[in-house]
Order: C-alpha cells, then sequence, then structure tokens
C-alpha cells in the first residue's frame, strides 16, 4: 500500500494503482477504503476490460462489508467486462450464496470451473493471503454453490 499511496501521491488519477490498491484493501479487510479506491478507478475506466480487476476489489470490499447485493452486481459487471476472469465469478458465487440465490449461484460456479477447469476451494481461499475472516466466509459459500472442496 505504501507504493500505491505514493503513486497516488503523483498522480490521483491513476485508475491502475486505485483498483490495485482496492484489492489490496479488501484482502485486508478495510472494505469502506477498498470500496472508495475501486469506485474512484471505475469512474477513470467505466467500460474498459481492464476495468474487471476494480471490479473484482469493489466486489471483495462488499462481500467483506455484508453488502452481499453490491458485491453480486459488481462481480457481474466485471465478469461482463472481462469473462475469463474466474475471481468475478467465484465472488459472484458467493455473494449469490448469501442472497439467498442457489440456482445463480449454482450458475456462476459453473464459469468458474469453465474459467479455471482445476479450481478448488481450499486452493482458491489459500492463495489469498488476506484475512481469515474475509477469506473462510467465501470459502464456506463457494462450497455451498457446489464447487470442489
Amino acid at each position: 500500500m505504501e507504493a500505491i499511496d505514493r503513486a497516488l501521491t503523483l498522480t490521483s488519477a491513476s485508475a491502475s494503482a486505485l483498483w490495485m490498491g482496492s484489492v489490496i484493501l479488501g484482502h485486508a479487510g478495510e472494505s469502506a477504503k477498498a470500496v472508495d479506491y475501486a469506485e474512484r478507478s471505475l469512474r477513470l475506466m467505466p467500460f474498459a476490460r481492464e476495468s474487471a480487476p476494480a471490479y473484482s476489489g469493489l466486489a471483495l470490499a462488499n462481500l467483506g462489508a455484508g453488502d452481499l447485493a453490491a458485491a453480486a452486481t459488481a462481480a457481474a459487471k466485471g465478469a461482463q467486462a472481462n469473462p475469463h476472469f474466474s475471481l468475478l465469478h467465484a465472488l459472484q458465487a458467493a455473494a449469490l450464496i448469501g442472497l439467498a440465490r442457489p440456482d445463480e449461484a449454482r450458475a456462476a460456479a459453473r464459469r468458474v470451473i469453465e474459467c479455471e477447469p482445476d479450481f478448488t476451494v481450499s486452493r482458491f481461499v489459500r492463495s489469498h493471503v488476506g484475512r481469515a475472516d474475509v477469506w473462510e466466509p467465501i470459502g464456506a459459500a463457494l462450497r455451498q454453490a457446489g464447487l470442489p472442496q
């Protein structure tokens, strides 16, 4: 975050620094600041394919904040920007499970496997080095959505 903060000091209009910051902050459980960074990034590049990582930061931040509807919406928008980015489908599946929309969650889970055939929940959770209180509930939701352990 120190490098990102320095970059933003040099140019506050760096969409890349903002989305990277949103992802890092989301992993750290700093949801409000992560949402701010992601939204600022998206204002700078709202429709570009490159907006998908910002949407992943926004979806993650909203999941961490408990705003499941906003998380599902952000993940869906990101998946429209880049349908091959499995993280977005996984975050959408987790949010949809929390919203008690299991059929839609299972459809998102199928898209995860289409993008990443060897996907497992345990590897996914382990690969995200953020806080366990952020990633363990996501993992539990992904198991409920039918993704392999």
